[in-house]
């Protein structure tokens, strides 16, 4: 799931394994997430909800105060909740409809807020207008971390089929594309190629 993360979104996820692991929780709730996003110290979720009025000493007081110190025997890490894999996929998706080649923080803050969970709650509790910071986080600059460029001139050798760089199958039978508007003061048509069996992002380019 995580091949499209940034380095710095899947640190903040492994911060919120932490933080569960370390209240013994058996599951990583959009709690834990939100914990981990403010704990990274860096970022577009931690500059949004900072300035939001979060800070990680009080989301941790208030995430406790939702769920308690439940410890409870378990063989490895924690799994994530439901609520949270709908959270980091939705992360996904938001990546995909801005036209991002890569999944950073402030699309899994985005997939946090869209999920309704405990996060949202901790957040409530500390003062935080869910709806205005949804809107404030979606008006970002959608990358923090650069892509690897996407080479403008390929030349692929006769009788050889180009291959997708996240799974490795032959893009003649996978290659797909979709049109999407990217978001911003100026929305613009985008053509999106992407890989249809792992969806890995492959470049864009401006529609019509």
């Amino acid at each position: 799931m995580f091949d499209r993360f940034t380095g710095r979104a899947r640190d903040a996820i492994g911060l919120a394994e932490q933080e569960a692991d370390s209240r013994g929780h058996p599951h990583v709730g959009t709690e834990h997430l939100l914990v981990g996003l403010l704990a990274i110290g860096d970022g577009q979720a931690w500059s949004a909800l900072t300035a939001a009025g979060a800070t990680l000493e009080a989301a941790r007081h208030k995430a406790g105060e939702a769920i308690g110190m439940k410890r409870e025997a378990r063989q490895g890490a924690p799994t994530f909740t439901p609520r949270a894999t709908r959270a980091l996929e939705r992360a996904s998706r938001f990546s995909f409809q801005r036209g991002d080649a890569q999944v950073d923080t402030g699309h899994v803050l985005l997939g946090v807020l869209d999920v309704e969970g405990t996060g949202c709650q901790v957040l409530r509790g500390l003062g935080v207008d869910v709806a205005r910071l949804r809107i404030d986080v979606g008006r970002r600059a959608p990358s923090e971390e650069p892509a690897e460029p996407v080479a403008a001139d390929i030349v692929v050798p006769s009788g050889v089929d180009p291959q997708c760089p996240g799974c490795g199958k032959a893009l003649t039978e996978t290659l797909a594309h979709r049109v999407m508007t990217s978001a911003g003061d100026e929305p613009r048509e985008l053509v999106v190629a992407y890989c249809g069996a792992c969806g890995s992002a492959l470049g864009t380019t401006s529609g019509r």
